[in-house]
């Protein structure tokens, strides 16, 4: 979804996780956030963060207009199941 990605540029998640499409809006280090397009306009930041041999992520995000909390609650268990399969 990052690799290589610039201020600017449409990026999109893998077909293995959730539907997430936008413009990155701001890149630094670890942080990213995305003002989306799919599955509906909003924002997300996403970040992480490792010590030694463990790593954390942090993914947080506003869908905008009428149809957000409907989205948010048709989406939010898709991620959810594509976290626990990253972590079992």
């Amino acid at each position: 979804m990052l690799s290589g990605a610039k201020v600017g540029d449409e990026v999109q998640t893998g077909s293995d996780t959730p539907r997430l499409c936008g413009i990155v809006e701001y890149l630094h280090d670890d942080v990213v956030a995305i003002r989306t397009s799919e599955p509906t306009s909003g924002i997300f930041g996403i970040a992480s963060s490792g010590y030694g041999t463990s790593a954390g992520i942090i993914i947080q995000g506003s869908l905008y207009g009428e149809e957000g909390p409907s989205v948010r609650d048709r989406e939010e268990p898709l991620w959810r199941e594509r976290v626990k399969r990253l972590h079992p």
